[in-house]
């Protein structure tokens, strides 16, 4: 019996697309959270920056604290810049933004440590 495949194999060498992380506008009536977007720790994630952008990232491990990685867009004399490098703690989460597009990029490439972290972004007027 064989079985059917219900998405194309990702051909060697390639990688799928990195995860987005869509931006939620706060509102000043007051704003619910969104989804929140798992971690894949395989392809990363994508989000758009810009003034008044920012990313919330839970960690829903009780025991691990777990990384975020953030890339920066550019080179410097040459040289890649290491990720800025961001410790959510075990049961904790942390905002992080005020990332200048200039530096990062108009999207923003973030690396997830484990798929226990857990992300959602924002936008504030």
């Amino acid at each position: 019996m064989s079985s059917l495949r219900t998405t194309p194999p990702v051909p060697q060498g390639e990688t799928m697309p990195a995860t987005p992380i869509p931006l939620t506008d706060i509102a000043k009536q007051g704003t619910a959270d969104p989804a929140e977007v798992n971690g894949n720790t395989v392809d990363g994630h994508t989000m758009p920056n810009g003034p008044g952008c920012f990313l919330e990232v839970r960690n829903a491990s009780v025991g691990t604290p777990y990384n975020v990685g953030i890339k920066f867009a550019n080179l410097v004399d040459g040289q890649t810049v290491p990720d800025r490098t961001v410790s959510i703690p075990a049961s904790g989460s942390r905002k992080i933004g005020n990332l200048p597009v200039d530096l990062y990029g108009a999207t923003l490439a973030i690396t997830a440590g484990h798929a226990d972290l857990k992300f959602m972004g924002f936008k504030a007027p």
